[in-house]
Order: structure tokens, then sequence, then C-alpha cells
């Protein structure tokens, strides 16, 4: 198992969770992945947030970045080039020059 990379996914409906994390899986091999489908379970500690939603209400993009933790709130569906634009920004193999799209402000 790569623990190199750990994720945990909380999503309300387990079908997406599993969503994820056959897609986690695909992308990066085995990985250390814990779904949940009660937020308060899933966010117990400090850790770095991306959320995947269907939601387009700006709204709740808005809300969401009211937890410090959040480092951006992405469209579903959950892509390879998410999934890589992702592990590269928190293992800060991005040069700077590249941060925009994905990780630049106002995206995602």
């Amino acid at each position: 198992m790569n623990t190199d990379h750990r994720f945990i996914i909380v999503d309300d409906d387990p079908t997406s969770n599993l969503i994820c994390q056959l897609t986690l899986e695909m992308t990066l091999g085995k990985i250390d992945i814990k779904t949940f489908t009660n937020p308060q379970e899933g966010i117990k500690s400090r850790v770095a947030i991306y959320i995947l939603s269907s939601s387009v209400d700006s709204r709740d993009k808005d809300r969401s970045y009211a937890n410090k933790n959040v480092r951006n709130h992405l469209a579903k569906p959950l892509t390879n080039k998410v999934i890589h634009e992702i592990v590269q920004h928190e293992t800060n193999q991005i040069p700077v020059s590249q941060k925009k799209g994905l990780f630049g402000k106002g995206n995602g």
C-alpha cells in the first residue's frame, strides 16, 4: 500500500464515495483511503480539504472556504488529471509558474 498519499472521502452518497475511491485507486494504485457519509466523522483533524461537488451555487463555494483547511472547491466528476494535480500540489512538485489553473484564484 502506498502510504505516501492518504485520502478521506466524505459524501452523503455511498455510491459517490465508492466511485471516488475506485478512481483514486485506478490513478494512484493501492493507497490509504477512508470513506465517510457523515462530515463530522470524516473531518476530525486538520487535513487538507478538497471539496468535490456537483453544486454550481456560488454560495456553497463561498461557505466551503470558511474552513481554513479547504484548499479548493472542485466540480464533479473527479478525473485522473485532477487527482494528479492535487498530489503534485500537496507534494509541492508544481512550479510556482504552473500553479494557475486548478489552484489559481477563482478557479475550481
